[in-house]
Parts: C-alpha cells; structure tokens; sequence
C-alpha cells in the first residue's frame, strides 16, 4: 500500500512540474510547446518504468492521447493537437480513472467559466479560451478526489 501511495505522490509531483509551465503558456500564447508533453510524458514513463515497474501505463497514456486526438480530427481544430498531447500527459501521471475524472472537471469547470465570461461580455462565443489551466485544475481535483470517487462508485455499483 505504502509503495502505490509513494507511487501516487511521485507522479503527481512530475506532472505538476510540467502542468505549471504548460498553462502559462497556454494562457499566454494560446499555444502548448512540444518540449513540455513530450519531456513531461518521457519522464513519466521513465519513473514509471524504472522505479515502479508499471509496464502498462503507456495504455493509459495512449487511450488518453487518441481520445483528444479523436476530437480534434472531428471538430475541425477546435481543441488543439497541444491537448491531445497534455490528456496523453495527465492519463499517464494520473492512470486512465484519474485521467476521465481530470477530463469531467476539466470541461465542467471550462463551460461555467466560458459561460460566465459570455454572460459578462468578455468573451464571444465565437472565440475559444485555453483549456490547458482547466485539465490541470481537473488532474489536481482528480489526484485528490480519485479514492472518494472510487469508493462511491463501488457504494453504488
């Protein structure tokens, strides 16, 4: 238990190295630089490789990749390929369940956000805002929120 737990906080401290200079970025350009994800993804698997021995974390990186991907291919460059890189990024330092519950508060907190800034003429709706600060906040409420969201999901299983 102690070693999963160790696991855990390791990784979070990586990703959280990579997601700080990710959303300035993002904010500022609008824009994810390579060097961030990929270092950021290589490291994870580095750790995760070496130190942890969890050889199939690369799936949960993968499926959280393409499923961005996915998105970007079929919405005609409405969410950058930047994302895609940064989801394959979370999946692999919060595990595939850490990953869709960073990606449920990711957008939940990108729509009141977008729809405040609408609603108070800041933005229109034509134009986007980056959502790499919003998956970040998402990976930090998914790494502390992930065990209560397990346990209620087997309360009502």
């Amino acid at each position: 238990m102690l070693n999963h737990e160790i696991e855990q906080w390791v990784n979070f401290v990586a990703l959280a190295g990579f997601l700080i200079p990710i959303v300035y970025h993002d904010i500022r350009r609008k824009r994810i630089p390579d060097v961030y994800t990929i270092t950021g993804c290589l490291s994870l698997l580095l750790i995760r490789f070496l130190f942890f021995q969890n050889y199939f974390i690369f799936i949960d990186g993968a499926i959280g990749y393409i499923f961005i991907w996915l998105l970007w291919y079929f919405t005609d460059d409405k969410i950058g390929l930047g994302d895609a890189k940064l989801s394959g990024l979370i999946a692999l330092g919060l595990g595939l369940i850490g990953w869709c519950i960073a990606l449920f508060w990711a957008s939940f907190t990108g729509v009141i956000v977008g729809s405040v800034l609408i609603a108070l003429k800041k933005l229109k709706k034509e134009e986007s805002i980056p959502f790499a600060p919003f998956f970040a906040l998402g990976g930090i409420i998914s790494f502390f929120t992930k065990d209560l969201f397990m346990r209620l999901y087997y309360v009502f299983q």
